[in-house]
This record gives C-alpha cells, sequence and structure tokens, in this order.
C-alpha cells in the first residue's frame, strides 16, 4: 500500500460529469476540469499540477457538489492515493 502526506487544496473548475462511484456506494465520481487549485494552510497542495487537466474526485452523493453537473465548482479536496481523491 502506497503511503501519501496529509495534503489539502481548494480547486476550482467545470464540472463535466457526475457518475455512481461502483466500489464505494455512499459515494460518486465528480468529474472536474480544474481551472486553478490554491493551497489550503501550510498544507501540501498536490492539485496545482492538475490544473488544465481533467481530474476525477469521490464525493458523498448526499454532498452539493454530487447535485451540481454542468457548473462551475470550487471544492476543498485531498489525495488519499496515486489515483484517489475525495472533496472534503
Amino acid at each position: 500500500m502506497v503511503q501519501i502526506i496529509e495534503n489539502h487544496a481548494k480547486i476550482s473548475g467545470k464540472l463535466v460529469r457526475v457518475a455512481p462511484a461502483p466500489d464505494m456506494p455512499d459515494y460518486v465520481l465528480l468529474t472536474i476540469k480544474v481551472d486553478g487549485a490554491d493551497n489550503v494552510g501550510d498544507f501540501p497542495n498536490l492539485f496545482d499540477m492538475d490544473v488544465g487537466a481533467t481530474i476525477t474526485v469521490h464525493a458523498r452523493r448526499d454532498s452539493a457538489a454530487a447535485t451540481a453537473e454542468g457548473t462551475h465548482v470550487r471544492l476543498n479536496v485531498r489525495k488519499a492515493g496515486p489515483v484517489r481523491s475525495f472533496a472534503d
């Protein structure tokens, strides 16, 4: 198992798609075209290299972001591993 440092960022971008997370029933997958990644406090920002890219972020199914498809979003996020990110 890969360990990752504690990290946080506030990303912004266009929410392109919302889909069920197949392996996590209480979550959805947000596909976001990232146009900004701001630092949060003194935490490392592991999303700054994602600006301009389209990424996938897990969010709770009952979160506001889960129902905002097609809009511009601004979310607090963290990477939980090399291929998994979560919205706070």
